[in-house]
C-alpha cells in the first residue's frame, strides 16, 4: 500500500503530464495557425512566405486568430501591418505586466 507521500507523488506526476499534454496541443494549434496565416498573407499580398516571421513568432493562439480573421478583412498590407503592430505592442505590455508581477513575488 502506497504512503501518502507516494500518493501525492503519482498525482502530481499525473497532474503534470496532463499539463504538458495540453501545452503541447495548443503549442501544435498555435503553429497549424501560424502556418495558415503565413501561407494566406504571401498569396494575398504576394510576400515572401518568411515576410513576418519574426513579427508574429512571439504572438500567443488568442493572437494569431485575431490576426488570421483580419487579414480576410483589410484591404491592404498596410492596414494588416498596423493592426499586427497593435497585437505586438499589447502582446509587449502584458509580457512586461506579467514580469512585473513575478518580480513582485520574488
Amino acid at each position: 500500500m502506497p504512503t501518502i507521500a507516494e500518493e501525492w507523488l503519482e498525482q502530481g506526476r499525473l497532474e503534470g503530464l496532463a499539463e504538458g499534454r495540453e501545452e503541447g496541443r495548443e503549442e501544435g494549434q498555435r503553429k497549424a495557425a501560424l502556418t495558415l496565416l503565413r501561407r494566406f498573407l504571401a498569396y494575398r499580398f504576394d510576400i515572401e512566405l518568411d515576410h513576418f516571421d519574426d513579427d508574429l513568432q512571439p504572438l500567443d493562439l488568442a493572437a494569431i486568430t485575431h490576426l488570421s480573421e483580419a487579414a480576410f478583412e483589410v484591404e491592404t498590407l498596410a492596414e494588416f501591418e498596423a493592426m499586427l503592430n497593435q497585437m505586438k505592442a499589447e502582446a509587449e505590455r502584458e509580457e512586461e505586466a506579467q514580469s512585473h508581477g513575478t518580480e513582485a513575488l520574488c
